[in-house]
């Protein structure tokens, strides 16, 4: 597992080995401290694009080899700067798409970077509205983009990029209202999509779900889930469900918002919810989230006090029972 992490001069962070529970460091990285930036997990590198500094929005990036370990800057994008782009890695791009400013604007323009050649290619845009926040997520033949904050409304539509043809197709409307900070993770047929928020409306935040099938371009709602709704929560997909985990429920004002350290387990071929046991740990909202294969880990997070967002340094792992007549 690689964290990668921020200050307002540098980007630095390290890599953990579940086989030997330890860490080991990384060096600062060459280039400005951000947030709101796209990230891929290639397999070999974890490749970093835009987001934003203390003074706007960056359109540089670089990616980091825990094999070696070091970093590299990565050839220019034909992409303006930006922030909370899309991305998602179909194990030869990184598809980057949309994104926004502090200006207002939300793109609807796309890119795609092969790590082995250190190389982009434009990709034609998104044939729905600009956006940012948006989920997006590899099949295996194709990229879903769904969701996200167009100006200042919460589409429901989205839109499939397809490789092999270079070229969109529009996604039917999910039955769910739309949503940013939002989780996805793909079954091996479905994309599993739960939770998020309408921040700027208020009220509480949303514990329903939706499947897509890109086979027959359909959704279906997911049964209601046992934890409340939330936001910047960690999901990952073990092979047999969703694992679903922290988040908060309170919309950020004056004082921090709360951190949750309940989660649940979706199994979509019985379309049934299973609370998780009590964490070993504090609830938190924004952890770093992964699935190793046997177990989910999560760590770090928002915010250790009210009085300064004091990020935790800790983590758990959970091991889930393996279902029965699944393959080991």
């Amino acid at each position: 597992m690689v964290v990668i992490g921020a200050t307002d001069a540098s980007m630095y962070g390290a890599v953990f080995d579940p086989a030997a529970d330890a860490w080991s460091g990384i060096s600062y990285a060459p280039v400005a401290g951000r947030d709101g930036y796209a990230a891929a997990w290639t397999g070999a590198e974890v490749v970093v694009w835009g987001g934003a500094d203390g003074r706007g929005q960056l359109a540089d990036g670089l990616a980091f080899d825990p094999s070696i370990p070091s970093w590299r800057q990565i050839a220019p994008a034909p992409l303006s700067a930006r922030s909370f782009p899309a991305a998602a890695w179909t194990g030869r791009e990184i598809l980057i798409v949309g994104g926004g400013t502090d200006e207002g604007s939300h793109f609807r323009d796309a890119a795609a970077y092969d790590p082995s050649a250190d190389s982009w290619r434009s990709v034609p845009p998104l044939p729905v509205s600009g956006r940012f926040s948006a989920l997006a997520s590899w099949t295996g033949a194709e990229i879903v983009v769904w969701g996200g904050v167009a100006s200042r409304d919460f589409p429901v539509d989205g839109a499939r990029y397809v490789p092999s043809t270079d070229s969109w197709e529009l996604v039917a409307p999910a039955p769910v209202a739309g949503r940013m900070e939002a989780t996805a993770v793909w079954s091996g047929s479905e994309l599993l999509i739960w939770g998020g928020t309408r921040r700027s409306e208020g009220g509480p935040q949303l514990a329903d779900g939706c499947a897509y099938d890109p086979r027959s371009d359909s959704w279906r709602t997911l049964a209601p889930s046992p934890i409340v709704g939330r936001y910047a929560h960690g999901a990952v997909w073990t092979g047999d469900r969703m694992l679903v985990w922290g988040g908060t429920d309170e919309v950020p004002g004056d004082d921090l918002p709360r951190g949750l350290g309940d989660g649940a387990s979706y199994d979509p071929a019985a379309d049934e919810w299973t609370a998780l046991p009590a964490a070993p740990v504090v609830g938190r909202f924004g952890p770093v989230t992964v699935w190793t294969g046997e177990e989910m880990i999560v760590w770090g997070g928002c915010c250790q006090s009210v009085y300064g967002p004091a990020n935790f340094v800790d983590g758990a792992a959970y091991k889930p029972a393996r279902a029965a007549g699944s393959t080991p």
